[in-house]
């Protein structure tokens, strides 16, 4: 039996250890040893399926498919529960899902500031930048975004002046 163990062949084990115990049912020892396969049969098993769906879950985030990675996650943790290696997965893809969801709203946020400068729309752009900013208080492009605005607003505001006084002195 043993050199069939180190080969982890264990369906072949199992199906002997099984024979044995039918054929000594007295003996305990084919019992404990059939019993002790059928378990590292389970533990294999487990690993094993964790071991794809992790792989599969990796396919889906690769491709940011990060809600079908979580289900794919969930999917293995009804099966295990308890199973360590699945919950960190699952918190991990989440808080990639998390970062990467930011990182759009991010990057929307700044074509949208580029679009609005491109049309001056300077007090529009300081409104939106006040509100990105309570977000992402430390973003340097929202922060030189919001001295570029804040600066064509004032430069605008400076020339409306300027155009005012010529028209009133005309």
């Amino acid at each position: 039996i043993y050199p069939m163990t180190t080969g982890r062949n264990f369906d072949e084990v199992i199906r002997v250890l099984e024979q044995l115990s039918a054929e000594l049912p007295g003996e305990m020892e084919p019992v404990d040893l059939l019993a002790y396969a059928r378990q590292e049969l389970k533990t294999r098993e487990r690993i094993q399926f964790i071991e794809r769906l992790t792989r599969e879950a990796d396919q889906h985030i690769s491709i940011r498919q990060f809600d079908r990675a979580l289900q794919v996650v969930q999917d293995g943790l009804t099966k295990y529960p308890e199973d360590a290696t699945l919950s960190k997965l699952l918190r991990s893809i989440q808080a990639d899902k998390t970062a990467y969801e930011c990182e759009q709203a991010r990057k929307s946020a700044l074509e949208l500031m580029q679009q609005l400068g491109r049309n001056e729309r300077w007090i529009e752009g300081l409104q939106q930048l006040s509100s990105l900013l309570s977000e992402y208080p430390n973003d340097p492009d929202f922060l030189r975004q919001r001295q570029e605005f804040q600066l064509n607003c004032d430069l605008q505001h400076r020339a409306s002046v300027i155009r005012e006084n010529l028209d009133e002195a005309v």
